[in-house]
């Protein structure tokens, strides 16, 4: 076991544990989207991976494993909604996620309720062959589910002790309110969540989440359209539900890290309707609203990248030009990361441009 030899190291070495964790489920991911999938199938992925999704994954906090494994199980649920039947080594790597997600921090069994809304959604037919098999897929389900239930009832009973208090009315309209607010911080909040980026920002990130959800609304087939209106409203439920407790039992608002486990699985089964449609999409439809997508994406990851380092280099009111007398600094220099940042803003839109004109 490597020790660090003061805090400071400590804290390096967490973050860089933790960054890497958050990879290893972003890279299996990027695999189990593109097999067998198009340019369509990796779109969800650039949406659900906001600003705020990047942040996170560089942070040391319980919110950057639960949200990278709530990534990777949905995508390996997008996998098997795709091919129908999964082998044993992506069932142990969706279960692997699904027991992350569940035991990174208490109310985890609200995201247990989420997958077992979705599974029945989009995935019926496929489990229950899987619960009559009664084979290996089955029992190691039931027992991390079961594992996973117990820890994270007794985190929640740690830390969030039951209250006495009684609902108001206008505790609900507090969460329903929140809930709204919780939604904008999912794109991108910054330090200890007092940094946002320009308000044009999070209208554009909006416009093109709105837009790709839009699309799959009118392009995908009834079937397919009613299960994702299904997924926004147990989404929008157990947001409410989230709101609503955080509220009652802490005092405190719902922030939209706590939020993003449940949001990013609407794009990401939002782009495999598309990819099973995409004969129905016009080419030209495909390739214009792609390109909004590859240019839009990395520019708002580099207007969230520039906040948060302004932020970290010289408070919330230094100078724009940060990086010319930084109070702190990274590693080889503010100049050396915002160039490697803008290099592979546009490394990604050569290659995404490639494939985008491929498909």
């Amino acid at each position: 076991m490597l020790q660090a030899s003061n805090p400071e190291m400590a804290l390096y070495l967490g973050r860089v544990v933790n960054f890497l964790f958050s990879f290893f489920f972003l890279a299996i991911s990027v695999f189990l989207l593109l097999h067998k999938g198009s340019f369509l199938s990796l779109t969800g992925l650039l949406l659900a991976a906001s600003p705020m999704v990047v942040f996170v994954g560089t942070v040391l906090s319980p919110s950057a494993p639960e949200i990278y494994a709530a990534i990777g199980f949905w995508s390996a649920l997008v996998y098997w909604f795709r091919t129908k039947d999964v082998s044993f080594s992506v069932w142990s790597f969706m279960l692997f996620s699904l027991f992350v997600l569940i035991i990174s921090r208490a109310l985890g069994l609200l995201w247990l309720g989420l997958a077992f809304g979705i599974i029945f959604l989009f995935l019926k037919n496929e489990a229950l062959d899987v619960m009559r098999e009664r084979g290996r897929k089955f029992w190691t389900f039931s027992l991390v589910v079961s594992v996973g239930m117990v820890l994270s009832i007794f985190w929640q009973l740690l830390i969030l002790p039951a209250q006495s208090n009684v609902p108001s009315v206008a505790l609900v309209v507090t969460s329903l309110k929140n809930m709204v607010e919780a939604l904008g911080e999912t794109v991108g909040v910054f330090g200890w969540v007092d940094t946002v980026m320009p308000k044009w920002a999070y209208a554009v990130w909006t416009l093109l989440f709105m837009g790709f959800v839009i699309l799959t609304l009118l392009k995908g087939k009834i079937a397919q359209v009613r299960k994702l209106e299904g997924m926004l409203f147990i989404g929008g439920f157990l947001t409410f539900v989230l709101a609503f407790y955080i509220d009652e039992s802490t005092g405190f608002l719902l922030q939209g890290r706590q939020v993003l486990p449940m949001l990013i699985a609407i794009p990401l089964f939002a782009a495999e309707i598309l990819n099973q449609n995409r004969d129905k999409i016009s080419k030209s439809l495909i390739r214009k609203f792609g390109y909004f997508i590859i240019i839009g994406v990395p520019f708002i990851q580099l207007v969230g990248w520039f906040t948060n380092a302004h932020r970290a280099a010289v408070g919330t009111g230094g100078e724009l030009l940060f990086w010319l007398h930084p109070d702190w600094s990274p590693v080889f220099s503010w100049e050396a990361w915002g160039v490697t940042f803008v290099l592979g803003c546009i490394l990604f839109v050569l290659v995404a441009k490639r494939e985008l004109q491929n498909n």
